[in-house]
């Protein structure tokens, strides 16, 4: 199938946004940014499913689904079988799969994105980032930012090791004899969002 077929409406059915939250109350900060998050994605009709550890979750899940249409997905976080923030991203991306199924979205045809819930801007560019997904050209998806942007925002202590991080890892790749599209020696590992074709996930 390609992309002049798939039409935004299309692209939403097949793509899920996933994150995770906890926040000990609501005058977090980082709680307003993820309130943001799901305002954008109910605008733009994405799915987002949260996975939530927080103290108070039903306020938490009611403030992020309230007005979202069904667009916005909030579960408990289950800590007994899915511990820490890798456990509750590996929870939201098992929820994700479970509502490709009750939707009759095949996975293969199915995109999943993962991003910190205060990269608020990211849920304008979820379609952009699926694209080559959904289209069939690539498995998995890493945004790429202005690498001048990000050095004048954030600590010069984070600019130097997730730019070295991602200097390492992309030595890895080509020891490893990965052989990838043109530009992929330039991916940005530690940029944290990502997305990839939801067959991927196993179990």
């Amino acid at each position: 199938m390609t992309m002049a077929k798939l039409t935004k409406e299309k692209v939403s059915q097949r793509t899920c946004v996933v994150t995770v939250t906890y926040y000990p109350n609501t005058s977090d900060i980082r709680f307003y940014l993820a309130l943001q998050l799901c305002k954008l994605a109910a605008h733009h009709k994405i799915h987002l499913i949260i996975v939530d550890g927080s103290p108070d979750h039903a306020a938490i899940r009611d403030q992020f689904q309230d007005g979202s249409d069904g667009h916005v997905h909030v579960f408990e976080q289950d800590v007994e079988h899915y511990s820490g923030k890798g456990g509750s991203l590996r929870q939201a991306i098992g929820k994700a799969t479970e509502w490709f199924r009750e939707n009759n979205v095949p996975v293969n045809d199915a995109a999943i994105c993962f991003t910190e819930p205060e990269k608020v801007d990211l849920i304008n560019h979820v379609r952009d980032i699926v694209e080559p997904i959904l289209d069939g050209r690539a498995h998995v998806i890493v945004p790429t930012r202005n690498d001048d942007l990000f050095r004048e925002t954030y600590p010069m202590e984070q600019y130097h090791s997730e730019s070295f991080g991602n200097m390492h890892f992309n030595l890895l790749r080509q020891v490893e004899g990965f052989q990838d599209q043109e530009g992929a020696e330039k991916l940005r590992w530690l940029f944290g969002s990502f997305a990839f074709n939801a067959k991927l996930v196993s179990g």
